[in-house]
């Protein structure tokens, strides 16, 4: 069902820059005896693309849900016919709730009939304010403090953890050479923070961010060592969880060794603190600032960081 709310998230995007053309939205089902009963009375509603019928009830509406919308032009919606001759009914119904008990959490909870239970939004508006947030979380890290911006990545990048890596895949899997762009993947934890604060080493951010061209540096053909691209491609979701965080004391600059179980092995991306880079602004202007780079990463024999003159573990375990 992954696919077809990704589906849907995409067909609302398209519902949006079509409405001129195409005002109204029709409810359509497959018109078999699978489709629920709710779900029939539904089929042929058509309703203006803004009408807040649809922010809960924009398909598909549950698990094997197979129901979706058709964009309906004006003349169509005067019509008032759907292209087999049935009418288009017009008049939004009565949204009637029931109560679901919600046994995760312990508490009934009023739900959409008709609507299995996590179910009532719409997965189009969704991912629009969920690529506002993220949009602005990115900014907020890159700018506050290292601790606060720890504090706000706890907060709200779990959530955000898809979304992220549905971009970041997207983005990476297009790469063929380096155009001077940077990702932000991830943050440091509030812990990994405390600790180099200790060892007086404290970045300007918390943010964690990749350059285009180390993403491929660190997947050129040539490395037999390589991290496995598929695994790579969920980088933000594997920062949020590493199995350990060391600090590479023969690295003056300050680096960071993030630890993976990798498919039974082991990985690790290198990331440099307090590293600068140089970037082209919106504006065309190029600077430079300061942040966490992940500059390279492979997957490594598990015993060679085990060395403690050389590495010190400041979260997780090996």
């Amino acid at each position: 069902m992954n696919t077809r709310t990704a589906y849907a998230a995409g067909q609302w995007e398209r519902f949006e820059k079509t409405r001129r053309a195409l005002p109204y939205l029709r409810y359509v089902t497959k018109r078999d005896e699978r489709v629920r009963d709710q779900h029939r009375s539904w089929h042929n509603l058509t309703l203006p693309v803004d009408d807040p019928f649809w922010d809960t009830h924009a398909p598909p509406n549950g698990w094997n849900c197979r129901c979706t919308l058709v964009g309906v032009t004006q003349s169509d919606y005067d019509k008032g016919t759907a292209p087999g001759g049935a009418p288009l009914n017009k008049t939004a119904p009565e949204i009637k709730q029931r109560d679901w008990y919600n046994a995760r959490t312990g508490k009934t909870e009023r739900v959409p009939e008709g609507i299995d239970p996590g179910w009532a939004y719409n997965p189009g508006k969704a991912a629009q304010r969920q690529g506002a947030l993220l949009k602005a979380v990115d900014d907020k890290l890159a700018k506050f403090d290292a601790p606060l911006g720890a504090a706000l990545a706890a907060q709200v990048l779990p959530d955000l953890l898809d979304r992220k890596s549905s971009e970041f895949a997207s983005w990476a899997d297009g790469l063929t050479v380096p155009r001077g762009q940077v990702f932000q993947v991830g943050a440091l934890s509030e812990a990994v923070i405390q600790a180099l604060a200790i060892r007086n080493i404290m970045p300007e951010s918390a943010a964690i961010e990749v350059r285009d061209e180390d993403v491929l540096h660190t997947h050129r053909d040539s490395k037999a060592d390589a991290l496995p691209w598929q695994w790579y491609l969920e980088l933000p979701r594997h920062l949020a969880s590493p199995g350990a965080v060391l600090l590479d004391k023969t690295d003056p600059a300050g680096a960071l060794l993030m630890v993976f179980d990798v498919e039974g092995e082991t990985g690790k991306l290198v990331v440099k603190v307090g590293y600068e880079i140089t970037e082209r602004g919106e504006d065309g202007i190029k600077r430079k600032r300061k942040t966490n780079i992940i500059r390279s990463g492979k997957m490594v024999p598990h015993e060679a960081l085990m060395d403690e003159t050389a590495y010190e573990v400041l979260d997780g375990k090996l």
